[in-house]
Formats: C-alpha cells, structure tokens, sequence
C-alpha cells in the first residue's frame, strides 16, 4: 500500500469506535516500528474509554474524559519510535494538544460547540471524542497556535440512524462543507488570522500528506476558493451533504461564491458544475507505477 501511493496509515484507533475495538499497546508498538521502517505517516485516534454505555451527553463526556484523552495521547507518543512521522487526530482538549508528539488536529465541532448547547439526550450531538463543556472548549481556542491542523472528521450519518436510543446511536457528525465557512466568520469576527486559517485546512495538511500545495505561483495546485465579505448563517437545508442536517444550525458562516478546482470552476453563486479532481501519491509510491 505503501509502494502504491498510500498517503497515510489510518485512522488507527487505539480506541473503541462505533463500529469496532481498537488496537492494543503492543499491536500499535508493532504496526508503528513497521510503518515507521517504511517512512510512512500513522494517523491514530485516541482515546480511554470506561464504564457502561452512555445515556447522554454527560455519560459519554465522562465515559471518554479529556484527561483520559491526554493520557492516550502520550501513550501513544511512547508506544512510537523517535523520529516517526506522527498524526493525532480530531484532539478536543488543550491538554491533549499540548500532549501530542508530531502534529495534531482538532475539529470545527470541538472548536465551535459545547454539550451544553444540546438537550442532554440528542443523539446529534454524540461525536468520538466526545463534545466538552464550554470552558475545555474555550481553552482549545487558547491552542490555536500550536495546532497542526483543522479537519472536519465528517461522519453524515443520517437523522434516522441518529434517531436510536443514545446507547445505541452512532458517533459522528457531518462538518465537511460547513468547517471553512465557519473559520472564515471566526476571521471575519478578528477572532483568528486569514493566513492561519490557510495554514491549518490548506498548507499544513499538504505538508504532513507530502502533496503539492495549493497556491498562485507557476507550479501550485489551482484549487482556491472565492469568499464574499457577507457573514451568513447555516440552514442545512440550503447545505449539500446528503444526511440533510447539519449541528451547526444557525451559527455564523461565509460561504464561498466561488470553488476553483485544478483551475477549472466547479462552483459558483449556487451551481455545481462538474469537477475534475486529480489523485495525488503518498511519499512512497514508485515510478514504476506511473503511466
């Protein structure tokens, strides 16, 4: 896989999901040592997880702590050999990035909602790891500048798959098409730096994958967007994703007027055109491969 172009090794769960166990210490320290003799990049997701199946937002906060966060995050910093190319993704506490050996990622959800935005039951909000209460939030932000990476982690379950009972819902929240425009209000608000937000869904992310950036100078990739000074709000109903909802529901945005896709315009003022989107190898794909 590696040969054939895999960018990365992931998402690597040293934690349970909704779907599966994760990997134990010593599989981790073995599959790391092999990934790292390949010069190969591991993403992990990591977490504690303890006590019965939760019931709502609290049990689930509590079920997987911050504290419990941080202390994976340097289990796996142990479990990795020295020099080895190291992703964490989606950190929802300050104490978790400040604990990351390599880069470390966070999700617009973790920087935008708290659990006490949502009724206690609401099944929408249940994300791994799990949303915190507003002052952990708050003290992401105070991270932002050591922080790697803004990703989205978009998981569009749909509402009726949301619908079970909490015990029995699945994690995950849709975030793809709503995290830049919400990073974009955040500037618009002087809350953040237009440049810092290049660096973290753009520059940054190019650099850890080992792919072109996107750019203006002869050779960059020509995948740029175009944003209006207009700060909107988000109605899933005008949003793309299938699922049909959205959890950021009425928090400011700015959408983009247009998309520009390997120079050609895939999007603008509302229509979707057609995309030509291009496959770029990880670092170890060989030239025998290409065609």
């Amino acid at each position: 896989m590696h040969d054939a172009g895999a960018m990365a090794f992931g998402e690597t769960f040293a934690a349970p999901s909704s779907y599966g166990d994760g990997l134990g210490p010593e599989t981790l320290r073995g599959l790391f040592t092999r990934i790292h003799a390949l010069g190969g990049l591991a993403t992990v997701h990591a977490e504690e997880v303890a006590g019965p199946a939760p019931a709502t937002l609290a049990d689930h906060d509590r079920a997987r702590s911050g504290a419990g966060e941080a202390r994976a995050f340097r289990t796996v910093c142990a479990l990795a050999p020295g020099g080895m190319r190291l992703h964490f993704c989606h950190a929802s506490t300050a104490a978790s990035v400040e604990a990351a050996r390599g880069t470390v990622e966070v999700t617009p959800h973790h920087l935008f909602l708290s659990r006490g935005m949502f009724q206690e039951g609401d099944t929408r909000a249940r994300v791994n790891p799990p949303l915190r209460d507003e002052e952990t939030r708050r003290a992401l932000w105070s991270r932002w500048d050591r922080i790697d990476v803004v990703a989205s982690d978009h998981a569009p379950h749909t509402l009726s798959e949301k619908g079970l009972p909490f015990e029995d819902a699945p994690s995950g929240i849709p975030g793809v098409e709503t995290m830049v425009p919400l990073l974009v209000a955040a500037v618009r608000r002087g809350e953040i730096t237009l440049a810092s937000v290049i660096e973290k869904t753009s520059w940054r992310p190019a650099a850890i994958l080992g792919i072109p950036r996107a750019g203006f100078l002869p050779g960059d990739r020509a995948d740029y967007a175009l944003y209006p000074d207009a700060v909107t709000r988000i109605d899933a109903g005008h949003l793309h994703a299938k699922c049909g909802w959205s959890p950021f529901e009425g928090l400011e945005a700015v959408f983009p007027e247009e998309v520009v896709v390997r120079g050609r315009r895939v999007y603008a003022c509302g229509e979707l055109r057609e995309a030509h989107p291009a496959w770029y190898p990880g670092r170890g794909y060989l030239s025998s491969y290409v065609k």
